[in-house]
């Protein structure tokens, strides 16, 4: 099982750093954005995840599959090897969708000078295909872990990503009239022929 962790870290890793480098070079802002909410929502997925990955939290170490922390299915080699395909393909994804987005790119929902609606790449599938990316590398956490935590954690983070995307295309809508209804009409939120 480590390696595995070590595995998922890495794919957690490199998402952090593509994602530090690329927000040096993002369009300016039109007006200040509040960022308290992104930071809070972030900082509930880092403790959860903390709580989640830590063998000392009393509520991961119990038995059986009603507790919170009880395993649902027993770790194994195809468990693992299942939570490191899902979080390395949500991680190409993700940077995928990111060099897309290019200068565009806003860890919240705001508009930037000169915005542009990309469509190309991942985004002629799905209209959030970062969020696609990084449900799946939530997704590979809860596989591996295989508890009822780790798929609470997996619901928070649906939840916070429904939030936020439902704010950036009202913003979107209202910049793009013309051209976002009929994106919308051609590709889903999310997940191909899903959501």
């Amino acid at each position: 099982m480590r390696i595995t962790i070590i595995l998922l870290g890495l794919s957690w890793l490199i998402f952090a750093v593509v994602w530090a480098i690329g927000a040096l070079g993002t369009k300016q802002s039109r007006r200040p954005a509040l960022r308290g909410k992104q930071w809070a929502f972030a900082a509930l997925v880092a403790i959860g995840g903390g709580l989640i990955a830590s063998r000392h939290a009393g509520w991961t170490n119990t038995s059986g599959p009603t507790s919170f922390g009880g395993r649902i299915w027993p770790f194994d080699t195809r468990v693992a090897a299942a939570a490191v395909i899902i979080s390395y393909l949500g991680l190409t994804v993700a940077v995928w969708a990111r060099a897309c987005l290019g200068r565009n790119w806003s860890a919240i929902p705001e508009l930037k000078q000169g915005h542009e609606l990309v469509t190309h790449g991942p985004y002629a599938f799905v209209r959030h295909p970062i969020y696609t990316g990084l449900l799946l590398m939530f997704a590979a956490i809860a596989v591996l872990s295989g508890t009822v935590a780790g798929f609470f954690l997996l619901l928070v983070v649906v939840v916070g990503v429904q939030l936020k995307l439902t704010r950036e295309e009202t913003l979107l809508a209202s910049e793009f009239p013309d051209q976002w209804p009929p994106y919308c009409a051609r590709t889903k939120r999310v997940l191909p022929l899903l959501w």
